[in-house]
């Protein structure tokens, strides 16, 4: 293939780059020529696959042909991320990128707005989006974004927003087209006006409260502030919980109020133990644990299994059980594990689900370590463990059981073929019931640390 020689970007686009993490020029500087012998557009499509996660060649893909601008411009910007680094200045240079080419904002597909600041800030009370006056400029324009997330490192207080950014926020989280919301560790929020959003589908909250409570609870007036529209959360799939119990008093309170639908099929929870969200998540289940086929309860790092997250007997239509857990607190929280599971072997009754997953994370801070002994000493220091747990497991309270996987999740480092070879071997052994019947599954998965 022949190609133009000069396709570097320009002074322009490499500060976008250098700034942003995201780029793009505008439509009006499209390339206007293309290749004497053009690839098929499926080759295209595939080289620039491979091409996703660096953005600086994407870049300069995107400047060979009209074959390559609009497949390299949709991976550019499907995410959006502001704040992490000199957040003001990324974020006007993307209103002047929206502003001289508006149809960009089809290809924006995820929003994520980061609250840290130590990147920018001497203060630990101030939010670059109360600095920022381009943030309420820019979030009109995005009016294709389907996942908005505000994730915050430490805390974030919603009331020292300006009213106009809390009020843009809150529409956007109400469009139609917003079907996926993430909020982790922001504070005094109106989860009232949340819960009213009949357009999501995905919703999760992690470390989450609303306002100092008040003595009445829930205020139910304030369910009628959204046009019926925008009401009810019918479409609600997934919902995934952590300390937030303010925000499941708001939902439930909702769907008592309005009468609507409030039937989440996946619920994932976190393993805090407080008695607040034991409360509400009691409250939970018995609202809508009949609409559950898929439960999961994953460990923060650091934090203790709590028994509260294993009361879940009013799931009849449960059909995928997984337990995420950490290797650091692995002895502890096996034991709480393994005791809340042999009671429900002994509770007398039948379980109904068909898939039980364990998930065992292991993550090293060095980056591209082998930790192959570690996964090795994992499998063999809790031999315990997997004989126990093909005991409970293989026991009449579970009929409907088709697969019982152990999945060793590998973050940050790598492992040898023959060191997982030997895990599983170590695992298996004790294992011979589950792995008679052909019910065991060994997995090992490698991934980035979570950003």
């Amino acid at each position: 293939m022949r190609m133009k020689r000069n396709v570097q970007p320009g002074s322009g686009m490499r500060r976008y780059l250098s700034l942003l993490s995201f780029s793009a020029k505008p439509h009006d500087n499209r390339p206007v020529s293309s290749p004497e012998f053009p690839l098929p557009q499926e080759i295209v499509d595939a080289i620039v696959d491979q091409l996703e996660d660096d953005q600086a060649s994407l870049a300069v893909a995107g400047l060979i042909s009209r074959h390559w601008y609009q497949p390299t411009r949709e991976r550019l910007f499907r995410h959006i991320k502001l704040g992490d680094r000199q957040p003001q200045s990324r974020c006007r240079l993307l209103l002047q990128l929206m502003q001289q080419g508006p149809s960009l904002a089809s290809y924006m597909k995820e929003l994520t707005l980061v609250e840290d600041p130590s990147v920018y800030s001497h203060s630990a009370h101030e939010s670059w989006l109360q600095l920022s006056s381009y943030t309420v400029k820019l979030l009109p324009l995005l009016s294709s974004v389907t996942h908005l997330r505000i994730m915050c490192h430490y805390r974030l207080n919603w009331s020292i927003l300006p009213t106009t950014l809390q009020a843009e926020l809150y529409d956007m989280m109400a469009r139609p087209s917003t079907t996926r919301l993430s909020l982790s560790k922001v504070h005094e929020i109106d989860f009232t006006r949340i819960a009213q959003c009949r357009n999501l589908e995905h919703l999760s909250l992690n470390r989450v409260s609303g306002p100092p409570h008040s003595p009445t609870g829930v205020d139910v007036n304030k369910f009628s502030t959204l046009t019926p529209e925008l009401t009810g959360n019918q479409g609600l799939r997934f919902l995934r919980v952590e300390e937030c119990e303010d925000a499941i008093q708001a939902l439930l309170a909702y769907a008592r109020h309005s009468r609507t639908a409030f039937r989440p099929a996946v619920l994932e929870v976190g393993t805090g133990a407080s008695e607040a969200m034991a409360s509400a998540l009691t409250s939970l289940f018995s609202f809508c644990g009949r609409s559950i086929e898929s439960y999961t309860i994953r460990q923060p790092f650091h934090d203790r299994l709590s028994p509260f997250v294993f009361e879940f007997g009013q799931l009849p239509r449960l059909t995928t059980f997984t337990v995420s857990l950490h290797a650091e607190s692995f002895p502890h929280s096996c034991a709480v594990l393994l005791d809340q599971l042999s009671h429900l072997a002994e509770s007398g009754g039948t379980w109904p689900f068909s898939f039980f997953i364990l998930e065992l994370n292991i993550e090293r801070r060095s980056v591209g370590r082998d930790i192959s002994r570690v996964v090795d000493y994992q499998a063999k220091a809790n031999s315990q463990v997997w004989e126990r747990l093909d005991s409970i497991l293989s026991s009449p309270a579970f009929p409907n059981l088709a697969q019982v996987a152990v999945s060793f999740g590998v973050v940050n480092s790598t492992v040898s073929k023959l060191a997982w070879t030997t895990a599983q071997g170590r695992v298996i052994r004790k294992m011979p019931a589950l792995s008679r019947r052909g019910l065991l599954v060994l997995r090992i998965s490698r991934r980035p640390p979570a950003s």
